[in-house]
């Protein structure tokens, strides 16, 4: 990982596009680290508390540690799915979740083919349309009752939520969605709390970092000040 300080702001980036945090994070945000400041190799781990003191204990254990805690950890709004349900409901978003399945939606095949779909509008041709390849290719995928649900969904999308968010929903809507209870939020901190404390007696914390999760939306904004509060 390569660090710089410049405007009181941190750049960071890391070699290796296909592995580590460029390929976490995309290479949009980030940085040649030939160009800055400050290099040093790091492991990164991304992992709940328990497999962090657990499984993950001997990569941190005697060493020098950066450690970043996530709001969203604590509960977690998929920004994507509130989105679908505020503008078209949980019908349309159940009716969704039921077409793009784990094995569809892991598929590069099966996204671009329904980029290709709704950005050409295939959806608004008529019976035309099972001519056309693209078409053909998603019915292979959904069936042809599966791109008529399809095909309504998307006509059924006004100006404010566009057909094209869909596609971003099929490539989204598995990420984590739990919104947690207060008890569920307490009991979470109290572990990380005790991690923390165990990280502190047997390796060398240097910088702590707070990711608030906010903007992107991961966070539920009603529950982010109590979460930060408490943390």
């Amino acid at each position: 990982i390569g660090l710089a300080f410049t405007d009181n702001r941190v750049k960071l980036n890391c070699c290796g596009a296909q592995s580590g945090c460029a390929a976490y994070w995309g290479l949009s945000n980030l940085w040649d680290p030939s160009l800055t400041e400050y290099n040093m190799i790091f492991t990164l781990v991304v992992c709940t508390v328990e497999d962090l003191i657990g499984k993950h204990r001997g990569v941190w254990e005697g060493k020098k540690i950066l450690l970043d805690i996530d709001e969203d950890y604590f509960s977690c709004a998929n920004p994507m799915v509130e989105a679908t349900k505020a503008f078209c409901g949980d019908l349309c978003v159940d009716r969704l979740k039921s077409l793009f399945t784990p094995d569809l939606t892991d598929n590069q095949r099966f996204l671009q083919g329904l980029k290709r779909y709704v950005e050409q509008g295939l959806y608004r041709v008529g019976a035309a349309r099972f001519h056309h390849p693209a078409v053909k290719e998603l019915i292979g995928f959904l069936g042809k009752d599966g791109e008529e649900t399809l095909k309504e969904e998307c006509k059924g999308r006004g100006g404010v939520y566009p057909a094209s968010e869909i596609v971003r929903f099929a490539d989204m809507h598995e990420l984590p969605h739990h919104i947690s209870s207060v008890r569920e939020i307490n009991d979470s901190i109290g572990e990380v709390a005790s991690a923390v404390s165990t990280l502190n007696e047997f390796s060398d914390i240097t910088c702590v970092t707070i990711s608030q999760s906010i903007t992107d939306g991961y966070t539920p904004s009603p529950q982010s000040p109590f979460i930060h509060r408490h943390l």
